[in-house]
């Protein structure tokens, strides 16, 4: 096999591998993280953003958005036969602000969902802050 081949599959390989990760930001303990997030008028795809926790914490956040949003927090938790779970926190039809706190017990990626409920004439926005300790 040329070495070109061989190395198209391993690439190939390494990919199947991640085909279905879903990993988020590593972030810093004990610092408030800001993240402006932006919402895409045209998009049929919900916006989403992602961090790794990878120890028992309190998880507090706050988001606000000037668009009513569809919102969902989860966590797709670490598991030792590493299949794909989505447990939810929160969850809401149409809302423009939410703050709250969990204990995080498991490692996992821990994902804030937006979708707005009606369509934007323009891009939107939504200020989404949380910290770990």
């Amino acid at each position: 096999m040329s070495q070109l081949r061989c190395f198209l599959l391993a690439i190939l390989l390494l990919n199947s591998g991640f085909a279905f990760s879903h990993g988020g930001d590593h972030v810093e303990e004990g610092v408030w993280h800001k993240k402006i997030l932006t919402v895409e008028q045209d998009s049929n795809w919900s916006t989403e953003h992602c961090i790794d926790v990878l120890k028992p914490v309190t998880l507090k956040y706050n988001w606000s958005s000037d668009h009513a949003m569809k919102y969902d927090f989860h966590v797709h938790p670490n598991n030792e036969k590493s299949e794909y779970q989505t447990e939810y926190f929160s969850k809401s039809a149409s809302i423009t602000k939410e703050s709250g706190e969990i204990l995080a017990k498991n490692s996992g990626t821990y994902c804030f969902d937006f979708n707005p409920v009606e369509r934007l004439e323009a891009n939107g926005k939504i200020e989404l802050n949380y910290r770990l300790d």
